[in-house]
């Protein structure tokens, strides 16, 4: 499901969740997005930036190019990704997988993971020297997937059966489109057509404290 959201980038995690670089906490992820969807760099996101994403994306998302994306979109997406696991594990692509590739695609694996909890515990330090290590101290870093968002999982198809208004299972371009204006009209408060970064940490704001006030009930 991670694949399939990642994939329909804009579509769904800006068009169904908000855009996504504001609502999906820290790491470099969020940042990922911020780029895909702020095409002049300049920080903040416009209307017209937004639209542009979604249509891109949606196109990327939609694999059968048949105007909507659904469930054999999706499909077809886990097809892809259960081809280039094979293809990452048979290394001599002979067709099939010794038990020393698996060894060796696990090794790899366990390596990658240790490297990126080095490079959290680094940031987690530098955060704590320069005074600014706010949500890490306080044990609540949320890595990435907090937010609006509501994971990468199953927080997928809820993004996209937000999108999908007229719940036939499939989410056309100008569903996600008009599912991108409500969320951007929601995060622009100052109603100047950009939404800047200080609207979106206000709206990250207020909606983890209305988690908070939940979880609380």
């Amino acid at each position: 499901m991670k694949k399939i959201v990642m994939g329909l980038g804009a579509a769904a995690l800006i068009a169904s969740g908000g855009i996504a670089y504001a609502q999906a906490g820290h790491g470099d992820g969020a940042r990922g997005h911020m780029a895909k969807v702020d095409a002049n760099g300049d920080g903040q996101i416009t209307r017209a930036e937004m639209m542009a994403s979604v249509d891109t994306m949606f196109a990327h998302a939609d694999l059968n190019k048949d105007g909507k994306i659904d469930k054999a979109d999706r499909a077809a997406m886990q097809a892809q990704k259960r081809a280039r696991m094979w293809d990452a594990l048979d290394a001599d692509k002979d067709g099939s997988i010794s038990r020393a590739e698996w060894d060796a695609a696990h090794a790899a694996r366990m390596a990658k993971r240790e490297q990126m909890r080095a490079e959290r515990k680094a940031k987690r330090a530098e955060a704590g020297k320069q005074g600014e290590h706010g949500d890490y101290a306080k044990g609540k870093r949320r890595g990435g997937h907090g937010g609006m968002m509501g994971g990468h999982g199953r927080g997928g198809m809820g993004m996209l059966g937000m999108a999908d208004t007229d719940k036939d299972g499939a989410v056309t371009l100008a569903e996600a489109r008009a599912a991108a204006a409500k969320h951007f009209d929601m995060l622009d408060a100052d109603k100047d057509g950009v939404v800047t970064k200080a609207e979106m940490d206000a709206m990250r704001a207020k909606h983890m404290a209305e988690r908070k006030a939940h979880s609380a009930k």
